[in-house]
């Protein structure tokens, strides 16, 4: 509680003992209430202009009380004398100190916070302790920083830094703790979650083989695309197929793309000449309720509200916001939206890609972008592909394929540049298939036709060609695929 320290005589004959106490205000009247059932004197000189609400200096005089005097302790005005003790002095005046602590720890019912003992502590050892207000007046907005805001900022970095040094498990806690604080929109920083969480499940991915003492040399490419992989029967090799088997991607990534596009969704656009209070409430909480009172349940404007004093340095939000490309708004498509779609689709989850984009088409700004068009003849582009591969029935190929061709030139007509000139050229190589196909399933008795069929070009192995398979590395560019 008490800071040992030299003292200076106060007069011959007569000591006092200068010492420093860093307290809180409660812990410092509790001392000098305490002083008045002791046989000692306490003074404390405590600088009037001065608040007490968190640590400060105070100068405390300890000495003995005159027997036959019983008059209330004043405040000495009079600085010490300069006259410096010596050694012999200093070690009967700290073992005085020592004496008198250990007495007002026994006397005093209810003991003082052990939380002084520590802070007194790390301040003696030339630690600083946060407070929990900032020095700097909280009207000064530019310099005020308060403790969550601070909290935040540190935690920010340290996620940076464990991304930068590929840590991912310890930056998938940190983020984690990071989209629960209050005032943190979590549209601004998805990106390096969503990174994270692919990276966590290429670990397991990776894990996975190593537990199966596999080695299959594949490159970094070749592992984030089967890390995701749903449909084990797209894959080749059949060692591989067999041995991800029991592989199940982790579903984190899936669930957080799509709590964002259903929590975020088309009613939460918002343009900034059109600010929702809902919105500014999310951000200035009670600050806020101050200056701008909330609307009724008609969403009619409130009867004070030509009276309503605003501040428009307070109310303007758009420097706490990312730009609108990235959060979406009435006329910009969110990219994390185009990020999940674009996950299902290279995870080979065709179906619910293709019912999602369904219902993303039917409402602005989705309904005239034209990436959305694209992607959505892209699945239908695939569809084709997996239905030839897998040796599917081939009625539905030509419907697919008007299909792709209606919906890249609505792309086009919107405004996206894509090579549509060798996408129809993949397109009519599959239509060709289905219909060498249709022909070879016709019934046919002669001897003639089994010939033919034997000479043909097109066979199961035939169909295992990477060329016709798969699209190749340079076209995956020109389709921009991610």
């Amino acid at each position: 509680m008490f800071e040992e320290a030299t003292f200076r005589n106060e007069s011959p004959g007569d000591m006092g003992l200068r010492l420093k106490l860093v307290a809180r205000q409660h812990a410092l009247k509790r001392l000098i209430r305490h002083q008045k059932s002791t046989n000692t004197l306490m003074t404390c000189k405590i600088p009037p202009s001065e608040r007490i609400d968190s640590y400060d200096a105070f100068e405390v005089w300890i000495k003995p009380r005159p027997k036959d005097s019983h008059s209330k302790s004043k405040v000495r005005s009079n600085t010490p004398p300069s006259k410096v003790c010596t050694d012999d002095e200093v070690e009967a005046a700290n073992t005085k100190i020592r004496e008198y602590i250990r007495k007002v720890d026994n006397t005093v019912k209810k003991p003082i916070s052990t939380s002084l003992n520590r802070h007194l502590k790390v301040l003696s050892s030339g630690y600083e302790i946060l407070p929990k207000k900032s020095l700097i007046l909280k009207s000064d907005s530019l310099s005020y920083e308060p403790y969550m805001k601070y909290h935040v900022g540190r935690l920010s970095n340290l996620l940076h830094l464990l991304v930068l040094r590929q840590d991912w498990k310890r930056a998938y806690k940190c983020f984690s703790l990071l989209i629960r604080q209050r005032n943190i929109d979590l549209r601004s920083i998805w990106g390096i979650g969503v990174e994270i969480l692919i990276r966590l499940n290429e670990l397991k991915f990776t894990d996975h083989l190593q537990e199966l003492g596999e080695n299959f040399h594949l490159d970094e490419y070749q592992i984030r695309l089967l890390s995701v992989l749903r449909n084990k029967d797209l894959i080749p090799d059949k060692n591989l197929r067999a041995s991800l088997l029991e592989f199940t991607p982790d579903s984190r990534l899936d669930k957080f793309l799509t709590w964002m596009h259903v929590y975020y969704g088309v009613k939460y656009f918002y343009s900034y000449n059109d600010q929702s209070w809902e919105l500014k409430h999310y951000l200035y909480g009670s600050e806020l309720e101050e200056n701008e009172p909330a609307p009724d349940d008609t969403g009619n404007e409130p009867p004070n509200n030509k009276h309503t004093k605003r501040n428009p340095d307070k109310l303007s939000m758009a420097w706490r916001l990312p730009p609108a490309f990235r959060t979406g708004s009435k006329t910009h498509t969110p990219l994390y939206v185009t990020t999940m779609v674009w996950h299902l689709i290279i995870s080979m989850d065709l179906d619910r890609a293709e019912e999602v984009l369904g219902e993303l088409l039917l409402e602005p700004p989705f309904n005239s972008d034209g990436m959305y068009f694209y992607l959505t003849g892209l699945v239908k582009f695939l569809k084709v592909q997996v239905a030839l591969d897998s040796n599917d029935p081939v009625d539905p190929i030509k419907g697919w394929a008007q299909e792709c061709r209606d919906l890249w030139n609505k792309a086009q007509s919107n405004g996206l540049e894509f090579p549509l000139a060798e996408l129809t050229k993949h397109l009519e190589t599959f239509e060709s298939r289905a219909a060498n196909f249709d022909t070879l399933s016709l019934p046919d008795d002669s001897d003639k036709f089994s010939d033919e069929i034997q000479s043909s070009p097109i066979s199961l192995t035939a169909l295992g060609s990477p060329r016709i398979n798969a699209i190749d590395s340079t076209d995956e560019d020109n389709l921009g695929i991610i």
